[in-house]
């Protein structure tokens, strides 16, 4: 099964690279495509489904490898009041489309359990792969349908 998905930011998603020489956290990129950390994902997926009681099997779900990147842009963090650091990211707001490939095993999660697993993953723990933990890379699930 094919799941189309939207996600709709609520915060900004922040590139994960060490800072290059202009000080700058990047995204992992491939020509005009941003390489998506697929492992964080499943984490953050098995996670949701334990927080929830979700008794699904996580391992049958494929996150993307990249996401097609419309537009990034500079993002300042400033913590401890007087540090500061910049990251290429996706800016509150934007929407982000990808496809899940769900296998079809026992104990796959269904439509409504991804949106379930999505949902709690959007709301607590984000998707970024640099900051998550911070608050960085949260989301509304904006579409999510099964592919004809």
């Amino acid at each position: 099964m094919t799941l189309n998905v939207k996600l709709r930011l609520t915060t900004p998603f922040l590139g994960e690279m060490l800072p290059g020489r202009d000080g700058v956290r990047r995204f992992r990129k491939q020509g005009n495509c941003i390489l998506i950390d697929s492992g964080h994902w499943l984490e953050q997926f098995r996670q949701a489904a334990h927080f929830t009681g979700t008794r699904v099997d996580c391992a049958a779900v494929f996150p993307p490898s990249v996401l097609l990147a419309a537009s990034y842009h500079n993002y300042r963090r400033e913590y401890s009041k007087v540090k500061v650091e910049h990251f290429e990211s996706f800016r509150k707001g934007t929407i982000l489309s990808t496809q899940l490939e769900i296998m079809n095993k026992p104990q796959a999660p269904t439509l409504e359990q991804m949106k379930h697993i999505l949902d709690y993953v959007g709301a607590q723990l984000g998707l970024s792969p640099w900051g998550s933990k911070f608050g960085f890379g949260r989301f509304e699930v904006y579409e999510l349908t099964k592919s004809c």
